[in-house]
């Protein structure tokens, strides 16, 4: 990834957090960030547009664009669990989700 292309969690435009370089720390943070700041964020389509804009990785951008679609139409009872599911059927790893 481009340096400058972190995903930085934030709450009415301040940063929350230390910013995501790669795949595994975004999941990490998902866990130390409110649902408030999950909820703007998967409103606006920033984790989509962060994973496509940033790894090129289409494929899964679409599928987190699905989940932010579902979540904003009240289909997704937990964003944060949906959007770790995505990731790791992407790449078939685990990542561990410290709440």
């Amino acid at each position: 990834m481009q340096s400058g292309h972190e995903f930085v969690f934030t709450a009415d435009g301040k940063p929350v957090g230390p910013p995501s370089r790669t795949l595994q720390e975004f999941v990490s943070s998902l866990g130390s960030v409110s649902s408030a700041v999950l909820d703007g964020h998967a409103r606006r389509g920033d984790f989509s547009r962060w994973i496509a804009d940033g790894f090129h990785d289409h494929p899964l951008a679409a599928d987190v664009s699905k989940v932010e679609q579902r979540y904003r139409l009240g289909y997704v009872e937990s964003l944060r669990g949906e959007l770790v599911k995505t990731i790791r059927d992407r790449y078939e790893v685990e990542f561990e989700l410290v709440l």
